[in-house]
């Protein structure tokens, strides 16, 4: 596991990889990735990529960015807010798995729409 700073113009965030791909990125790399997703850790805002993400090297220092702002600072404030939408998020799914209202499903009334030309 290896945890690396990545920044564009709009800022710099932290980016965890594992395996090859922790071992192969260089400083200075300009990488596109696909499949990544943002977490909370050790109340720092941290860039990870799923199991079939990807990354893709398409060119080295001659790109511009910013250090500013840390996006990855920590920072409690939004830790927290992280946490109460990850605990809402989780109680969403539960809800769908328990069932919800299936009371109307399939259930049509009436002669099916038929054409009633007396």
């Amino acid at each position: 596991v290896r945890t690396v700073k990545v920044a564009d113009r709009s800022g710099m965030v932290n980016l965890t990889v594992w395996n090859e791909t922790g071992k192969v990125l260089q400083q200075g790399d300009i990488i596109r990735m696909t499949k990544g997703y943002t977490s909370m850790f050790k109340n720092c805002l941290t860039i990870y990529t799923t199991k079939y993400g990807d990354f893709v090297k398409v060119g080295d220092f001659c790109m511009i960015f910013s250090e500013a702002p840390n996006m990855s600072e920590p920072n409690p404030e939004l830790a927290a807010k992280f946490e109460k939408d990850e605990a809402e998020r989780k109680a969403e799914i539960q809800n769908r798995k328990g069932g919800g209202d299936r009371s109307n499903r399939g259930s049509n009334s009436g002669n099916g729409g038929g054409n009633n030309n007396g």
